[in-house]
């Protein structure tokens, strides 16, 4: 009867055993799969950021002409594209503050004419200031470093955003 309680019980320590390295395992296969969703996003919120700094000026469209219209009207739908794309993206990053430094950068490109009439930015001088923001974001991101600090103008473009927000609101 001994024999068969010991047995009993080494079967018993081997099957926690199991159960327990079974479990480490499984947390770990899932922290892998966050930190490589996480890369995945700031692969794409680089190629984003990246495609923005590079979209060319605002397209004039002072006259009813429907060529200048359309123009204007594809820049704009791809300039909302990509920002919606890091916005979209900014989700999978596991740093709240990185993912707060996003949406206002994002928010800022969308509202930039805010950011003219507030702060007199130009769209396209706001724009490649948030887009620097979020690439030395990424850098301290995939360096495993801390954020580096807030750009005054970055700082200056999240209170003209807000102020622009809370007048909606009112």
């Amino acid at each position: 009867m001994w024999t068969f309680l010991a047995a009993l019980a080494g079967g018993l320590v081997a099957l926690l055993g199991s159960v327990g390295t079974t479990y480490y395992v499984q947390q770990q296969a899932i922290k892998a799969e966050r930190r490589a969703r996480a890369t995945r996003a700031a692969d794409e919120i680089l190629a984003a950021a990246t495609a923005l700094r590079v979209l060319p000026r605002e397209p004039v469209w002072e006259s009813s002409d429907p060529a200048e219209a359309d123009r204007h009207r594809e820049w704009s739908d791809k300039k909302e594209s990509l920002i919606y794309r890091i916005m979209a993206q900014a989700v999978l990053i596991p740093m709240p503050d990185f993912r707060e430094r996003l949406k206002v950068a994002a928010q800022a490109m969308l509202y930039s004419h805010d950011l003219q009439t507030f702060e007199s930015f130009s769209e396209m001088g706001s724009r490649d200031v948030l887009c620097a923001e979020i690439v030395d974001c990424l850098g301290a991101f995939f360096q495993g470093r801390p954020l580096p600090p807030e750009r005054k103008t970055t700082a200056r473009a999240r209170a003209a955003i807000e102020q622009a927000l809370d007048l909606e609101d009112h």
